[in-house]
Formats: structure tokens, sequence, C-alpha cells
């Protein structure tokens, strides 16, 4: 083992998935092709132009928010992308997607 990659590094970075943020945010980054994948796999109808991962949205009068993917449609509406784990069914990876389009 390197000094970086560690026994324990190791069995944290196996333990992640695709939808942990830290590796979301990459993967998804400047992949249109791969945002699509995810929103028809949930019904979402619409055609991802560009991708924007961890998306900062700021709110003056309360908490901001950051989104993990901002897509961009052909139509040019947005469409706010949140995936969180489900609390209730976290043991088998369901994940729940919450769309926003404008």
């Amino acid at each position: 083992m390197s000094q970086y990659i560690t026994e324990e590094n190791l069995a944290i970075i196996q333990s992640m998935t695709l939808m942990d943020d830290i590796f979301m945010t990459v993967f998804f980054r400047n992949h249109p092709e791969c945002v699509q994948e995810i929103l028809d796999a949930v019904g979402i109808n619409a055609k991802v132009q560009s991708v924007d991962t961890q998306y900062a949205l700021p709110n003056i009068h309360g908490h901001s928010v950051t989104m993990d993917i901002k897509a961009i449609n052909d139509d040019n509406s947005v469409c706010n992308i949140e995936i969180q784990k489900n609390p209730c069914l976290h043991s088998v990876g369901i994940y729940d997607i919450i769309s926003t389009r404008r």
C-alpha cells in the first residue's frame, strides 16, 4: 500500500457508490448523456443539453441549497436534480431523485 491508499482509505472507497456526492460530482460533470440515462430511468421527460454538478442556489432570505446536478434541456428549461439515499430503504441502495423544472 502507498502512503495515500491505506487499508482504511481503501475500505472507505470500496463502500462508496456512484450516488455518493464525491463520485457523482466527477462522474456526471460535463457528461449530459449520463444524466440523460438517470432521467430516462426515472421517467423524467427531458432532453439534457448540458450539465453542471454541485450547483449552488443561494438564498439571501434563508437557507441556500446545493443541487447535485443542474441540467439544461433542449428547450432551455432547467432541471435541478437532487439525489438522496432513502433512509427507509438505505440497506438496498434505493435513492429518491428530486427534480424541479423551470
